[in-house]
């Protein structure tokens, strides 16, 4: 049986753009190889009143063919507060940072 390298590393970076907007983010679980997680929830501290994306991609390392969003961006439309993701891993990936950019 294939051993797996759990994504128990992964965090949250908020990019300058976003500093005055508060996002919470549920801690992303352990997720085996070949597997998706389950629903993750991100949650402004106030609704949206106008379009706000939020792409999700790999840093450090970098290995965004090893894992996949879905949805790949998060978007949050007038009244939003609570959105949620999938990760899906490949064979291959490893631990490493969730990389959220507005």
């Amino acid at each position: 049986m294939e051993e797996y390298k759990p994504l128990a590393n992964l965090q949250v970076q908020i990019l300058e753009a976003a500093a005055a907007l508060e996002i919470i983010v549920d801690d992303i679980p352990d997720i085996k190889t070949n597997c998706t997680s389950i629903p993750i929830k991100v949650e402004l501290e106030v609704p949206v009143y106008n379009t706000m994306s939020i792409v999700l991609s790999t840093t450090t390392p970098v290995q965004d063919d090893l894992i996949t969003f879905s949805p790949p961006t998060i978007e949050f439309e007038n009244g939003d507060q609570i959105k949620y993701f999938n990760i899906t891993t490949i064979v291959g990936c490893a631990a490493g940072f969730v990389h959220f950019e507005i």
